[in-house]
């Protein structure tokens, strides 16, 4: 077997993370911000001077702000750099990051570019006090700043309260559940110790949002701070939307990674990556105990 070419192995040479908590309701970063941020510190991270030489940029589209849509062009003006290849995924999905870090891994094994800078970010905190202050001086209507298409109850599965993904998991929860033979009881225990671990991993990290440890029972258990999402999530088992945070990472080759005197230490080598996409309309879908695209990927 041949040794690979330095210059078509993907790595991984700056991240950047930013946790935006502005003091006044309202003035935080909008999304834009965010990622612009989280590239200069990916930067940082990776020694200064690696962006201004980005020649790829995409972006996660963002749900908080839509309208600023579409703002990869907007991250690249922020940064004042000018990218020849500039993107934005269609949704902002869950998926979306490790499906650009496999774009751009790709791109840099086909010596389509040199450097590829990737990030996302979300300002629904600020977008949220920002509605909430315009409705309640009376310029705006509530949540006029997160009205979206997504939003919009329209259609069979949303006339049954099916709109956003938190209504839709709890449908595979309790098939799985169902499926491993579980009780609801043995169910929420397992959701809560995985969640209280995630928990005790978020309070030493400087990423997190929240970074106070719960234990499993105040996981699972509804309170005044802990309300019920959708049956059986209480909101300490779903995702924290109410934030203010952008995330960004550079990929670059092997090759320019050394020519630019950074340590292999200091690297993150990319592996393999498969896909495979199912119906985005979930009722289309045939059962919700098992995921066929997640079993085709791995």
């Amino acid at each position: 077997m041949t040794e690979q070419d330095p210059q078509t192995i993907p790595v991984i040479i700056g991240v950047g993370q930013i946790n935006d908590r502005p003091e006044q309701p309202g003035d935080g970063l909008d999304p834009v911000g965010l990622m612009a941020e989280a590239l200069r510190r990916a930067d940082a991270d990776a020694g200064d001077g690696v962006l201004e030489d980005c020649d790829s940029l995409a972006v996660v589209a963002q749900l908080a702000w839509p309208q600023l849509n579409p703002v990869d062009g907007k991250v690249a003006e922020a940064l004042g750099i000018d990218p020849s290849h500039c993107m934005q995924t269609a949704m902002p999905n869950g998926d979306s990051p490790i499906l650009l870090l496999n774009e751009a891994a790709n791109r840099i094994g086909r010596g389509e570019s040199r450097i590829c800078a990737v990030a996302g970010g979300e300002a629904l905190r600020t977008a949220g006090q920002l509605a909430a202050l315009k409705a309640r001086d009376g310029s705006e209507k509530p949540n006029a700043l997160r009205d979206a298409s997504h939003r919009v109850r329209k259609g069979y599965a949303q006339s049954y309260g099916l709109t956003v993904p938190t209504d839709v998991y709890p449908l595979y929860e309790n098939a799985g559940r169902a499926a491993y033979g579980q009780t609801l009881a043995q169910g929420q225990a397992e959701s809560g110790t995985i969640w209280a671990g995630m928990s005790e991993v978020a309070a030493a990290g400087e990423g997190a949002w929240i970074t106070k440890p719960v234990s499993a029972e105040d996981v699972i258990t509804p309170s005044d701070r802990n309300r019920p999402i959708a049956f059986p999530y209480t909101k300490l088992q779903v995702a924290n939307s109410s934030v203010n945070q952008g995330a960004g990472f550079l990929v670059t080759s092997l090759a320019e990674a050394r020519r630019r005197g950074i340590p292999d230490e200091a690297l993150v080598f990319i592996g393999y990556g498969a896909a495979a996409h199912e119906s985005d309309n979930f009722l289309d879908r045939d059962r919700y105990d098992a995921s066929p695209s997640l079993a085709t990927s791995i």
